[in-house]
């Protein structure tokens, strides 16, 4: 089965509010994610915590309800939204050829036919974009996403990235928005489009020996 990172990010990025939001709802407040990282941080009179907790709790049909876009959604963008973009990728790290031998072949006993795969790395990079009309939110959300990724680094490694890198950015739109910056390699092994017979039975002609010269019975 092959590897589709935007896949792996969105999961992860879903994963990571709905672990958010339960977390945050539950009863002791003070051993929640979102208390300990966020606790006692405001700027004038915009209390991040409260704001952040306010976000996370909001019903499903609120009209400002945070949500996951796996492309940039520019009708969301004045929204609440995390959207997945993919600035860049390129082939890493390969061998000469095609990369054939490093994963077993997938044989079909009934057809009799065999399937060579092919492997190649690829080193990607994914914005994790945050927008909205509101900078505090922006701020508030780009920091839980950021923070809340490094404590499930683990997750996302076992998903099949590799050698995960992570950076910040503010990306200029007409929106206000900031970015995480997700650098990683990933392998995929890929069958062959065409099939081999594969050997069934084996034919001798004349007596088998040994390298003694006896003949095998």
């Amino acid at each position: 089965m092959i590897i589709l990172p935007e896949i792996i990010l969105f999961k992860v990025i879903d994963g990571v509010l709905n672990k958010l939001k339960a977390d945050t709802k539950q009863h002791d407040e003070q051993k929640t994610f979102l208390y300990r990282t966020m606790k006692g941080v405001s700027l004038r009179e915009f209390d991040f915590y409260k704001q952040a907790k306010e976000l996370l709790t909001r019903e499903l049909d609120h009209p400002r309800q945070l949500e996951v876009r796996m492309f940039f959604d520019t009708e969301r963008a004045s929204l609440p939204t995390i959207h997945i973009t993919l600035p860049s990728e390129s082939e890493e790290g390969n061998g000469i050829g095609i990369d054939q031998g490093y994963e077993s072949d997938i044989i079909d006993g009934v057809q009799g036919k065999q399937y060579v795969q092919y492997n190649r790395m690829f080193r990607a990079t994914y914005n994790i974009v945050v927008t909205s009309d509101n900078t505090f939110e922006v701020i508030m959300i780009h920091s839980l996403i950021k923070h809340m990724l490094l404590a499930m680094m683990d997750i996302i490694e076992l998903n099949g990235a590799q050698d995960i890198r992570m950076d910040s950015d503010i990306v200029p739109l007409n929106v206000f928005s900031r970015a995480v910056t997700i650098t990683f390699e990933y392998e995929n092994a890929v069958p062959s489009f065409t099939e081999e017979d594969f050997v069934e039975t084996l034919i001798f002609t004349g007596d088998p020996t040994l390298n003694n010269g006896s003949v095998v019975i």
